[in-house]
């Protein structure tokens, strides 16, 4: 029997636990939040008595819950993200380092221009092409630094962020704002 954990992973379900995680905290919450005048609902006819604090305790479990299986099935994303931001990276200053010590120095894939006027334009064109592309691949690593920071602070952050806040001090939003 072939199993593999990368196939039992999907961007779908990552992005369905975050929903669920930050729904189910926002609802626990706002039910600290407010005050209850009665503690009973009727459905269909049928009445239950659930006090707040039970409501309460049931929505940090459940977040708790959510907020474990989104920071496991977060894990591999976040790795392989940064391992690319730094893989990118490295990269980009390789060539750039490159780039430049053939521009110093001449060596191999620097073209030998011809002498006069028209090799002078022809390797100032070059070393143009050259600044630009350097310029380029720096332009590159900041857009995909960028985009990751966006992609951390959005979707990873603030899903934890508000999971924590459900799960340990629910009522602190509600003292922040009255």
């Amino acid at each position: 029997m072939n199993l593999d954990v990368l196939d039992q992973l999907s961007a779908d379900d990552d992005k369905k636990l975050r929903k669920a995680l930050s729904a189910v905290a926002a609802v626990t919450i706002f039910v600290a939040g407010i005050e209850l005048v009665s503690d009973e609902i009727t459905l269909l006819g049928f009445s239950a008595r659930i006090p707040q604090s039970k409501l309460l305790s049931g929505g940090q479990l459940v977040t708790l819950l959510l907020l474990i299986s989104f920071i496991f099935r977060s894990l591999p994303t976040l790795y392989a993200s940064i391992s690319g931001i730094f893989r990118s990276a490295v990269k980009s200053k390789h060539e750039r380092e490159r780039i430049h010590l053939q521009l110093d120095w001449g060596h191999p894939d620097y073209p030998q221009f011809e002498d006069g006027p028209t090799g002078e334009f022809e390797e100032l064109d070059y070393r143009q092409r050259i600044s630009v592309k350097s310029l380029e691949e720096r332009i590159n690593i900041g857009t995909v630094v960028l985009k990751s920071i966006s992609i951390i602070i959005i979707d990873y952050s603030i899903p934890l962020l508000v999971g924590i806040v459900a799960l340990f001090a629910p009522e602190y939003p509600s003292n922040v704002f009255s």
